[in-house]
Order: C-alpha cells, then structure tokens, then sequence
C-alpha cells in the first residue's frame, strides 16, 4: 500500500470518526432536552361540603368559584383561609338570575367605590353583566352595576375580556369563518381585528353539522390576560401558544409546529377528530407568569389525566420549569402573592399547593 493511500484512509477515518462524534452529540443534545426535569408536587384537598367546583379564580383577597350547573348556585365566593362568604347565581329567567351556560374569566377590578366587581357572560342571552361582589356578599342578593348585550350575529362561545370600547372572544361552533378569536367594538358595532387559527383555510364540502363540531373542535383554546401585558392563548388541539397585545398582534408563539403562512389547510391535514393530541387543558396568568396544563400525549378518544404536567412561563415566553401534580388537574389558578396553586380534577375535587419554596428559586 502506498504512502499516498494510507493517508488517505487515515483522512477517511477522521472524517466518519467526526460525523460519528456529531451525531452522537447532537442526538444526545435531543435527548437532554426531552427529558426536562419534573418536580412532583402534592396537594391538600379543600372546599369538600357538598361544592362540585368546575373552575376557581384568585380574585384579590377572594377565591370565586364557578361551580357545576346542577349546584344550587353557579359562583360561590371564599376567603383565602377557605371560609365560604356566600353563594349566588340562580338559574332562571327572572331580573336576577342566570343562564345556565354563564361564563367568569379572570378579569376583575375595584369601582370607584372599592368594590370587588366581575364580568360574567350569559352565552345563550347573549349577554354581559358586570356583578359587585363586594355587595352581593354583603347584601346577600346579586348586584348588577352595568349590562352589555353581545349582538347574537356575533356567535360568541366565550367572552374574555370587556371594556366599554372592546369585547374580546372566540366564536361557538356556530361559524365557520375560522376566526380564532375576535376583538369587537359594542360602541361602533364593528368587529376591528380577527385572529385566524391558520393563514389559509380551505371549506371542505361537508355536511354542515359535520364542519361545525369538527371546526369547534379545532378552535378549542385556553386564554387569559394582563391588563398591562396582554392575552395569552393556549390551544387544546394544535401545540401552540400565543402571546397577544391588546391590539390584537401576536407578539410571540411558542410551538413544536410550524404553520406555513403560504398553506392552505384543511381536515385532511390532521387527524380525526377524536385522535387529536390534546395538548394544552387549562391555563392561568399573574404579574409574572403563565401556567399552563399541558398533556401532548392522549388523543380524545384515549384521556389520561395522570399525564398531565404544568409548565411555567415568564411574560416574555421563557420556559422556567415543570411540575407535577400528584393528582391529575384539569383547571388551575393561581396566587402568585403567596405562592399557592389551585387545581380542580376532572371529578370537581379542589386541591391546593404550597410552592413557595419553589417560587423562591425562579
């Protein structure tokens, strides 16, 4: 063998031998970050007399609960100490009672009085009521300071967010114009900013029924916001979270998935619909941070709860850490001022965590 070939072979081998060590590198790169490290955390059971709670809020000094439409009444409100103050929101049709489907978001201010007050929205009267809690408490009666009605043309599922000049939410099952979310002006009765779930949508040729369930599925988010930083929207069935102005931009997006802005999608582009990845069950927002309930592994067909985690955001979209409740929480809340969450489970047990020495390291 000649000089010229043994070198040759001798390049060869340093050549593979790099490639090799690149690729054993970056594939444990890829590894390292798939297996973050989770902090299991257990709760301590609260609020256990006869209260089947779907949702709870951190509303100030107060937790508002909104409980399961078969409860006597829909809210009930609770001292952080776990004293119940009162319960109120009867289902009827009288001047003070409530549609069945009434909705509570995590947005609350104090009036020019003091007063804890709330937006709650009636879907099927298609309409808004500001509540004082603070005197619905006191009084023992449901005070309604204001009420906005929500043209029903606009086919609001949910509302999130409500000021004078601006009603922000996502469309019912009802529309198929694809339209993540709308943010609409009651004064000039104008929709002035949608936000599309994609780019480019293709109608598929479907029986309608078909079409709206499907499309509503799809539409399925999670979103709050801060009156100083925005909404976040954190989607059920596409892995995407979106971070929004008050404008109506989208300022950042944290997704496993790239959306082609120059696709057009239809049904055929994912799976059907009860073999959809569920990703993202429950979100809640502070000053400082995002918690959102994250699975990525059950399809709908195939729920398992005990997957979930909770992943910890800041404002500005940096993933901080995971933790694992013992229990498997679907809705959660958070207070951020003592460093306690909220977690309800899919059978309406209520669950409360100490994290203070966690909230202490971030």
């Amino acid at each position: 063998m000649t000089k010229n070939n043994i070198n040759m072979r001798k390049i060869i081998l340093i050549i593979v031998g790099a490639l090799l060590l690149f690729a054993c590198t970056k594939e444990k790169k890829k590894v390292t970050k798939e297996k973050k490290p989770i902090l299991e955390i257990q709760g301590k059971q609260i609020f256990q007399k006869n209260i089947e709670i779907q949702k709870i809020f951190v509303v100030d000094s107060l937790l508002i609960a909104k409980n399961h439409p078969s409860s006597k009444k829909l809210f009930s409100v609770f001292t952080k100490k776990e004293e119940l103050l009162g319960s109120f929101g009867q289902i009827g049709q009288g001047p003070n009672d409530f549609d069945k489907y009434t909705s509570f978001f995590n947005q609350s201010f104090y009036n020019k009085k003091g007063n804890i007050c709330i937006w709650l929205y009636e879907r099927n009267y298609h309409r808004l009521r500001l509540i004082n809690i603070s005197k619905t408490i006191q009084n023992k009666t449901v005070a309604i300071e204001k009420e906005v009605n929500v043209p029903p043309n606009l086919n609001m599922k949910t509302v999130y967010y409500v000021t004078p000049e601006l009603i922000v939410g996502n469309i019912s099952n009802l529309d198929v114009n694809m339209d993540r979310l709308r943010f609409y002006n009651p004064i000039l009765n104008k929709i002035e900013k949608r936000i599309p779930l994609f780019p480019k949508v293709k109608k598929d040729k479907k029986d309608i029924t078909t079409i709206m369930y499907d499309y509503n599925y799809l539409f399925s988010n999670k979103l709050c916001f801060n009156s100083n930083k925005g909404f976040v929207c954190a989607m059920s069935i596409v892995d995407r979270i979106d971070f929004i102005s008050m404008k109506g931009e989208i300022t950042k997006t944290i997704s496993d998935r790239k959306i082609n802005e120059d696709r057009e999608y239809n049904f055929s582009h994912f799976p059907a619909r009860l073999n959809r990845t569920v990703y993202n069950y429950g979100i809640t927002t502070s000053d400082n941070y995002i918690l959102v309930v994250y699975n990525g592994v059950n399809s709908y067909s195939n729920m398992d709860m005990t997957n979930n985690i909770i992943k910890i955001y800041t404002w500005n979209g940096n993933e901080k850490i995971w933790i694992k409740p013992t229990e498997p929480l679907r809705r959660i809340a958070f207070d951020e001022a003592n460093s306690i969450l909220y977690g309800i489970d899919e059978n309406f047990n209520l669950f409360k965590y100490e994290l203070k020495d966690i909230f202490e390291k971030l």
